[in-house]
C-alpha cells in the first residue's frame, strides 16, 4: 500500500511512511469507519478477486529480481506455496440483502483459497509441488517453511513462496463485530500494536513473494 515494488515499499518503510486512512465503498460496512491500508491497482479488476493480480505483480517481481531463467530449468522440479485466501463472497452479500454485484468471478476463483497458489503455477508452468495452507495470520510465513522443507526433503529444487491478501467485507463486518479493530483514531497512529495505549488492529493488503 506504500509502493509498487520492493524498493519503493523498503523505501517507505524506512521514512516511516503510512497509507492507513479511513476507508470507503466496502459492502455493507459505513464509510469512514474503518481504517485500513489499501493497494490501488493500475487495472481494473472487472469481477476478478483482488487478490490474484496483487499476487501475480510480486511474482513477476521476484521472478525478475532472481535471475533464474525458466527456460533452462527442469519446471517439474519449481514448485509453489502461496498462502490461502478468500474467494468470492458475494453471494453471502446477497443473502443478506446488499444489491448485486456488476461483476462477479468466474466460478473456478469462487471459494477456492487456493485460487492464486494455482493460477500462479500454470503461469510459469511450475510442475512442482503445488501447496497452500490456511493458518490465519501466519499463513504467508508458514508457506515459506513449507517451501524451505519441500526443498530440505528434495521434493523440488526451487520455490515460489510467499502470499497475498485484500481487504474482505466479511472479514471486516466479523472482526468489527468482535470489537477488535482500531476506532476513532488517527489513521497514521492506528496501527502500533506493542504499544499500552492501542485501540486495535487494522487491516492492510498486500503481497510479498520469494524464490
Amino acid at each position: 500500500s506504500v509502493g509498487d515494488d520492493r524498493e519503493s515499499v523498503w523505501e517507505a518503510v524506512r521514512q516511516g511512511r503510512s497509507s492507513f486512512r479511513y476507508l470507503r465503498g466496502i459492502r455493507g460496512i459505513p464509510d469512514d469507519t474503518i481504517v485500513g491500508a489499501t493497494v490501488d491497482l493500475p487495472q481494473r479488476l472487472d469481477g476478478r478477486l483482488k487478490v490474484l493480480p496483487l499476487c501475480e505483480i510480486a511474482a513477476a517481481e521476484a521472478i525478475n529480481d532472481s535471475g533464474v531463467d525458466l527456460s533452462n530449468l527442469d519446471l517439474d522440479q519449481f514448485g509453489c506455496s502461496i498462502s490461502a485466501h478468500m474467494g468470492d463472497t458475494s453471494w453471502m452479500e446477497e443473502q443478506f440483502g446488499l444489491p448485486l454485484v456488476e461483476h462477479r468471478p468466474n466460478w473456478w476463483e469462487q471459494w477456492f483459497p487456493n485460487t492464486a497458489c494455482s493460477m500462479i503455477a500454470r503461469k510459469y508452468g511450475l510442475g512442482g509441488p503445488r501447496l497452500c495452507n490456511s493458518t490465519a495470520c501466519s499463513t504467508s510465513l508458514i508457506s515459506i517453511m513449507t517451501a524451505v522443507r519441500s526443498i530440505r526433503d528434495r521434493q523440488c529444487d526451487i520455490m515460489l513462496a510467499g502470499g497475498t491478501d485484500a481487504i474482505d467485507p466479511i472479514f471486516v463486518a466479523g472482526f468489527d463485530r468482535m470489537r477488535v479493530l482500531a476506532k476513532d483514531v488517527d489513521p497514521n497512529r492506528a496501527c502500533r500494536p506493542f504499544d499500552r495505549t492501542r485501540k486495535g488492529f487494522v487491516f492492510g493488503e498486500g503481497s510479498a513473494i520469494f524464490v
